[in-house]
C-alpha cells in the first residue's frame, strides 16, 4: 500500500515537472519569436524607431527638468512623434 502511494505521488511529480518544462519551452518559443519580429523591425522601420527612441528620452529628460510642462511644448512633441509615422 505504501509503494502504491509513494508511486503515485512519484509519477504525479514526473509530470508536474514535464509541464513545467512545457511551459518553458512555450514561453522559450515566444521569446525567440519576440526576438526575430525586433529583427524584422529594426531592418525595416530602424530609422524610425531609432528617432521615436530619441524623442521620447528628450522629452523624459526636459520632463525632469521642466521643461516640458506648458501644453504647448507637449503639443510640439506629439507632433513631432506623429511625424515620424507619416
Amino acid at each position: 500500500m505504501q509503494c502504491e502511494q509513494e508511486c503515485a505521488t512519484e509519477s504525479e511529480q514526473n509530470w508536474a515537472e514535464l509541464d513545467i518544462m512545457f511551459f518553458a519551452a512555450k514561453k522559450a518559443k515566444i521569446e525567440l519569436l519576440k526576438e526575430k519580429m525586433k529583427q524584422h523591425w529594426q531592418a525595416k522601420e530602424g530609422q524610425k524607431l531609432d528617432k521615436a527612441a530619441e524623442l521620447v528620452v528628450d522629452a523624459l529628460i526636459a520632463h525632469k527638468q521642466n521643461n516640458l510642462e506648458t501644453s504647448e511644448k507637449w503639443q510640439e512633441l506629439k507632433d513631432k512623434f506623429d511625424q515620424l509615422w507619416n
